[in-house]
């Protein structure tokens, strides 16, 4: 098959005119007789503000320093119940702590868990509040992995937040660039999703093509209707095999799109835009669970095309304004925030525990979606590393925060385990993460909070 023709089917019978850009040929590898391994991919997720240390913290497990416990024998507590069902994909992480850490307790912990860096501070600029000290665990992987290759992807990371709320822009961010700047998340699922999928299946740019986007998005039909032709004649020149890939590209992105249609419930609160694609309104309560959905169904979907391989999501801000009572009956009512600075009596703190135990099962669930993809000889979550952090362990408190990482087989990560260390940095466990994705890093972050690669969490 020639470039052209792959083109064209990128491009579109309709006059959709643009090509996309697949990296090395990402989407169609095996159309065209180019076998590859699988990509690897790296998701970091932020969880703000809800924890509480006596309800997160396993009983047994492996103590590393100490060289004593079993790793794979090991009790959940109420906070991590929900991650029994991935428990399999899962290493827990004990005994890391963010020492000295200055500025601002919440937005300080955070810009500490991602770039290993103590703030610099004040940020005179817009948003005002501290800087990053360096790139972020994120950058440094799409940057400088050899094993990831972002570079051969549409984009070589994407930014997001399920709600952006919060005082200043540092209460947003998890991720700097290699200029140690901030770098905004996306805070509406469709922008990311029109960042990612334009020239792919929706790209029309004439007032002729938009019209007829739009007529077809109102009729509930998925724009791929208009390459069906080009679908054919694609899948009639490969192999069997091969040809349930293209089908199973081509369904990622109809689901999606009709997961995106599925959302719209109220027109007052969607957001028009010029493909006719349509989201909830960000940044509201209300709309929390399915703004999480979106940018979980985007983030399969750009996998399974390979137009990213790099994600850092948060599901809210340092300073967490969700408030629960907004889309859970009966749900704590007020900011994850504001709730966790009241987490004195038992009432506050089962409400605290209602916010923790929800996110976790949104956390498990992305485990469970990933490792239900088949790729390769196995599946998409074997080939993804998800690293999910806390930037405190409760209140203001930043010793033995709450770690952990899923997926990551085919990196070196194993399953089924708790760690625990005694006393050390998140640098430690970071310069792990990167050296199993192949950078070429000695240290990571300032070198007073750095030991050494934290042993044992890779293979």
């Amino acid at each position: 098959m020639s470039s052209p023709t792959r083109r064209r089917f990128l491009a579109g019978s309709a006059g959709v005119a643009a090509s996309a850009r697949f990296g090395a040929d990402g989407l169609f590898r095996s159309a065209l007789g180019q076998a590859a391994p699988p990509p690897k991919r790296f998701i970091q997720i932020f969880v703000p503000n809800s924890n509480l240390r006596d309800q997160w913290l396993s009983t047994g497990g492996r103590n590393v320093d100490a060289n004593t416990g079993v790793a794979t024998t090991f009790t959940l507590n109420k906070h991590t119940a929900p991650l029994e069902p991935v428990r399999q994909y899962m290493t827990l992480i004990h005994g890391t702590n963010l020492d000295g850490v200055v500025g601002d307790l919440h937005s300080s912990a955070q810009i500490r868990c991602t770039t290993g860096a103590d703030v610099r501070m004040p940020h005179a600029g817009a948003g005002g509040g501290n800087l990053p000290g360096g790139p972020s665990l994120d950058t440094l992987i799409a940057e400088e992995s050899t094993i990831v290759n972002a570079a051969a992807t549409k984009l070589k990371r994407i930014v997001t937040i399920a709600d952006g709320r919060g005082i200043s822009l540092h209460h947003s961010c998890i991720s700097s660039d290699m200029m140690n700047e901030f770098i905004p998340p996306d805070n509406a699922p469709i922008n990311v999703y029109t960042q990612l999928f334009s020239n792919v299946v929706t790209t029309g740019t004439t007032a002729e093509q938009q019209a007829a986007l739009q007529k077809l998005r109102a009729r509930r039909q998925s724009v791929l209707d208009f390459l069906q032709a080009d679908l054919t004649r694609i899948k009639a020149r490969v192999p069997a095999a091969d040809r349930l890939k293209i089908d199973s590209h081509a369904t990622a992105i109809r689901a999606l799109e009709k997961s995106f249609d599925a959302q719209v419930t109220q027109p007052t609160t969607m957001v028009k835009l010029p493909t006719g694609l349509e989201t909830l309104k960000p940044d509201t309560s209300a709309n929390h669970p399915q703004l999480i959905a979106g940018f979980f169904d985007t983030i399969k979907a750009a996998f399974q095309l390979d137009l990213t391989r790099v994600v850092s999501f948060a599901f809210g801000t340092g300073n967490n304004a969700v408030s629960f009572a907004d889309f859970i009956t009966g749900g704590p009512a007020g900011g994850v925030h504001d709730i966790a600075h009241l987490s004195v009596s038992d009432a506050t703190k089962q409400e605290l525990s209602t916010i923790s135990i929800w996110y976790m099962g949104k956390v498990a669930q992305l485990v469970q979606d990933l490792a239900a993809i088949p790729e390769g000889t196995g599946t998409m979550l074997d080939n993804t590393l998800i690293y999910m952090f806390f930037e405190t362990a409760q209140y203001h408190e930043h010793n033995d925060i709450p770690l952990a990482m899923f997926g990551g087989k085919n990196l070196g990560l194993v399953g089924n385990r708790v760690l625990r260390y005694n006393s050390r940095q998140i640098n430690d466990v970071q310069m792990s993460v990167l050296k199993a994705f192949g950078t070429k890093r000695a240290t990571f972050g300032d070198l007073r909070w750095f030991k050494g690669a934290a042993p044992e969490i890779f293979a």
